[in-house]
């Protein structure tokens, strides 16, 4: 997230909600993605899946059990699996 004054800010690693209404994903904050790239990241599986033209999320969570997420860029398709991890056991 970023401050209204621009500064970054790593204490909450929720998605956005009205609890931490004054903090601007770094998506949203004006000028940001002012590029001809798009980005894709992950690593803020409470956001899930998001598409737009500037960027993507990807994260949906499969580190904690959730969808393993990957998407075909020529057309956007989106892949999903469940990933089973069996390399440990449950305890």
């Amino acid at each position: 997230y970023l401050k209204p004054s621009g500064d970054l800010d790593f204490s909450v690693k929720d998605g956005p909600t009205s609890q931490n209404s004054y903090l601007i994903p770094w998506f949203n904050f004006n000028g940001a993605l002012k590029r001809k790239e798009r980005i894709l990241f992950g690593h803020w599986s409470s956001l899930g899946l998001i598409i737009r033209k500037e960027f993507v999320s990807l994260d949906t969570g499969c580190g904690r059990g959730e969808l393993l997420t990957a998407i075909r860029l020529s057309d956007n398709r989106i892949y999903t699996s469940q990933v089973i991890d069996d390399i440990f056991p449950a305890s």
